[in-house]
């Protein structure tokens, strides 16, 4: 995994490019308001679930996002002929999601 830091920089870079940063961020703060206007007084019965749902669709969101982007760019193509496993691509796309590197 030598490529992998290269490509998990990449990803980053691409991620502010695209602008994906700041809407995750707008989305964290719109679960916030739904949140304070619900007006569940315990939150507690429902965080675990709402964790889950952020989590897992945000992270899928982001990811389709990234690759529709690459594909407008056409940098799919050139993927094709790097020397890197799938494993070192399936890795920068999935940490910068899943971890806040940001």
């Amino acid at each position: 995994m030598t490529n992998f830091p290269y490509l998990l920089i990449g990803e980053i870079k691409r991620m502010q490019k695209y602008h994906i940063i700041g809407a995750s961020i707008l989305v964290a703060l719109i679960w916030v308001a739904v949140l304070h206007f619900t007006g569940i007084e315990n939150v507690d019965t429902i965080f675990p679930l709402l964790l889950f749902i952020d989590g897992t669709l945000m992270s899928m969101l982001m990811v389709g996002v990234t690759m529709f982007f690459e594909k407008g760019e056409g940098t799919l193509k050139t993927l094709l002929i790097t020397p890197i496993s799938k494993y070192e691509y399936i890795l920068s796309k999935a940490f910068p999601t899943s971890y806040p590197t940001y």
